[in-house]
């Protein structure tokens, strides 16, 4: 009996120095995910008027991934998602009904997650239980895209205008939302690149 007690111990301290190095590790893991590097525009990823990076992924579902040279001139939006991410699932219905209302005008929608190949069928699922039917992509180039977009808080929503510049990411939300961000940028940023022809006379 007393030679199993050493034993006991040393295996209880083993778990308490494990459960300690996991707690801070996802402490560690949370301040890292929520330390955006621009302190400014906190959740907003990739700020106004930056260009936006090309939109590559392993996988597409719901659609084929866009050829960039189709989106020269083209207002569109990216939205950066999860499975796991409740706001995602809950902000889903809004994203649909403005993918409906703007559908008319050649807005177009891609999501991009940070899933790999393995989590396909979740990933589907998920989008048909949100009845979302835009292009979304996944794999390690899409996640190389986030980074571009510095997408570091989710969900992460950037609207691109036709000079293929951020007019709106989601920092914006509160004095602003998307249909109206989407509807200015139909507006002005066909403004801006018209602009040439009508100095022209044309």
């Amino acid at each position: 009996m007393n030679e199993s007690r050493p034993k006991i111990q040393s295996s209880g301290k083993e778990f308490t120095l494990i459960l300690i190095a996991a707690v801070l590790l996802s402490f560690a893991f949370v301040q890292w995910f929520k330390s955006p590097q621009n302190s400014v525009a906190v959740g907003g990823g990739l700020a106004i008027g930056k260009a936006a990076p090309e939109l590559y992924a392993d996988v597409w579902v719901k659609g084929e991934g866009p050829d960039q040279t189709e989106l020269a001139g083209e207002v569109y939006v990216v939205v950066a998602w999860a499975t796991w991410c409740l706001p995602c699932y809950e902000s889903a219905p809004e994203l649909v009904e403005a993918h409906e209302k703007f559908a008319s005008d050649g807005v177009r929608f891609f999501g991009l997650t940070a899933a790999g190949p393995q989590d396909e069928q979740k990933i589907i699922e998920w989008l048909d239980d949100r009845k979302i039917t835009w292009p979304n992509g996944f794999g390690m180039n899409a996640v190389q895209t986030l980074i571009a977009f510095e997408g570091d808080y989710l969900p992460g929503l950037w609207v691109i205008g036709r000079d293929g510049k951020v007019w709106w990411n989601r920092s914006m939300i509160d004095d602003e939302s998307l249909e109206e961000a989407l509807t200015r940028t139909l507006t002005e940023s066909k403004a801006t690149v018209s602009s040439p022809v009508e100095e022209s006379g044309v």
